[in-house]
């Protein structure tokens, strides 16, 4: 009797540390196909100029997994990254954060992280990949932050999904007495501008 009750405990533990529901096995399935992000993924939540969304990356990762990859747009036509949905398969417990830099606008630089440790899940990624360069080509390189005052409207906070969200905020900021415009991005309290005509 104390050998099947030991049993059952042990079955027991592995159902609950292993989670209710089985996962899909390797290779059968993927993550579903994320939203398009030139939908709602452009500037004041209008969709993304000239774009085409790509699909580019399907993988496995553990559990408390995290996997830095540089997620690029392959289309020469579509040459500048937006921005990027994503999609898992299991529970809701994987983040994707990254960036995308002024002196490479056509790659995400993604930081990918699993939080649940006991679930491996399939990630699929989709860009938003675009004519027009997200930086702005009319604007300058980056500069340090001018401190002008923060033109009205003009700012917004864009954070990815996940359960650990990750910030960006945007601005433009106006100089006087020459009236020239900056376009800022600060990132986890990191400001640069770049100056632009306006």
């Amino acid at each position: 009797m104390r050998h099947v009750t030991r049993i059952a405990i042990g079955l027991g533990l592995m159902v609950w540390l292993c989670g209710m529901a089985p996962s899909a096995a390797k290779g059968q399935s993927g993550a579903p196909d994320p939203p398009d992000p030139c939908i709602g993924g452009g500037p004041n939540g209008g969709d993304v100029p000239f774009c085409n969304s790509e699909l580019r990356y399907f993988f496995d990762l553990g559990g408390w997994g995290t996997v830095a990859y540089d997620l690029t747009c392959t289309d020469p036509n579509y040459p500048y990254v937006w921005t990027q949905t994503y999609t898992q398969t299991g529970y809701s417990s994987v983040s994707v954060t990254g960036v995308i830099t002024f002196d490479s606008p056509g790659t995400f630089a993604a930081l990918i992280t699993n939080w649940n440790p006991f679930q491996e899940d399939d990630v699929a990624v989709r860009l938003a990949c675009s004519k027009s360069n997200s930086f702005g080509g009319e604007c300058g390189g980056p500069v340090g932050d001018p401190g002008c005052p923060v033109v009205d409207g003009s700012t917004q906070n864009h954070c990815s999904q996940g359960p650990v969200p990750v910030c960006i905020l945007t601005y433009q900021e106006r100089c006087q007495p020459a009236n020239q415009l900056y376009q800022c991005t600060n990132t986890l309290g990191i400001a640069y501008c770049q100056q632009c005509p306006g």
